[in-house]
């Protein structure tokens, strides 16, 4: 096949694919590029001019894995506030007919307000386990309006100077529900990852405009090297060139939708500026469900500590919410991730 000169880049990445409890959180980010150049150049360009707004009066917070940007015993208003402005200029972005490069939003689309309208910008419909059916909880949860706003405009000023342009932003939100019946068609958790992860990747895809090839980036799942069986299920009748398959990449070249595509897994691949902004949503998404998550289970039990899902952790909640949870109706394939 012909060597493929990206006009689209999508990265993917997830959030919460260790825990027991609360949602499995996928989401790809689609750019468009108008500068020739390898992906570095572009990416290379956008972060020096995302580095200079950093230093303005309105603190900004580097875009990078989500690990890196937040974790336990620090703030959440970093993650949202990128997280927040991004969905809110993608969602403008797609309400709008008009293809013109902005050096700030026009305010057409407000800053999403709750979880559920969060998701709706997303395009992710899940099903609403009983405890996001009651007392949602207001965004931001932590992140001034003022550094929200500050970001959209300092992005869409490092998107001037990179050459590239945020296209939409989309993600699934997996309730254990939905993650237990999916076990049930995999091997394990890996394959499904890589399943559901590939199944965004094809409706962003499918999304772009017509004309133009494209570049998708994720991390490796798992740690797998072998990806051929996942692309076929997920694009059936397409042939896909093996271009290599080691511990550190993963790469194939294929046509999707009549475009010439390239779908390279890499180990690390959150050093890719697309996939650590895939990170930074996911992870917000996934850290709005796990607040009302733990202030529903409080209503019920005051004292309850609060969870983040992981193992060990999450037996203790499970134990220590037992009761409630028989009381409530709310059965283990509802509460529980089964692996």
């Amino acid at each position: 096949m012909p060597r493929v000169r990206p006009r689209f880049v999508i990265g993917v990445d997830e959030a919460g694919y260790g825990p027991n409890l609360g949602p499995l959180v996928i989401t790809a980010i689609s750019f468009a590029r108008s500068h020739e150049g390898d992906e570095a150049d572009w990416q290379d360009r956008f972060r020096r001019k995302w580095r200079e707004a950093v230093e303005a009066p309105v603190p900004l917070p580097a875009i990078d894995d989500s690990k890196r940007v937040y974790g336990s015993g620090r703030s959440l208003g970093p993650l949202e506030t990128v997280a927040l402005a991004v969905v809110t200029l993608a969602q403008e972005r797609t309400s709008s007919s008009s293809g013109e490069w902005r050096s700030a939003p026009s305010g057409r689309c407000e800053v999403p307000s709750s979880l559920e309208r969060l998701c709706a910008a997303l395009r992710a419909s899940p099903s609403w386990p009983p405890w996001h059916q009651s007392s949602p909880m207001a965004l931001p949860l932590e992140a001034p309006s003022d550094h929200v706003a500050a970001a959209t405009e300092a992005w869409t000023e490092a998107e001037r100077a990179s050459g590239i342009r945020l296209v939409s932003v989309r993600s699934r939100v997996i309730f254990p529900m939905e993650w237990n019946a999916g076990l049930a068609r995999e091997p394990n958790k890996a394959s499904l990852l890589s399943s559901l992860s590939l199944g965004l990747v094809k409706e962003a895809a499918a999304a772009l405009p017509a004309e133009g090839d494209v570049y998708v980036a994720c991390d490796k799942h798992g740690g797998r090297q072998h990806y051929l069986r996942f692309l076929v299920d997920v694009w059936p009748g397409a042939l896909f060139d093996v271009e290599r398959e080691t511990s550190e990449s993963s790469r194939y070249r294929t046509r999707i939708d009549g475009r010439s595509a390239v779908i390279e897994f890499r180990k690390g691949g959150e050093s890719e500026l697309p996939v650590a902004l895939a990170s930074m949503v996911s992870k917000y998404v996934r850290e709005v469900s796990m607040a009302e998550f733990n202030a529903f289970w409080r209503r019920h039990l005051p004292d309850v500590r609060p969870t983040a899902g992981y193992p060990v952790d999450a037996v203790r909640f499970r134990c220590e919410t037992e009761d409630v949870r028989r009381a409530l109706g709310i059965t283990d394939d509802v509460f529980w991730r089964a692996k």
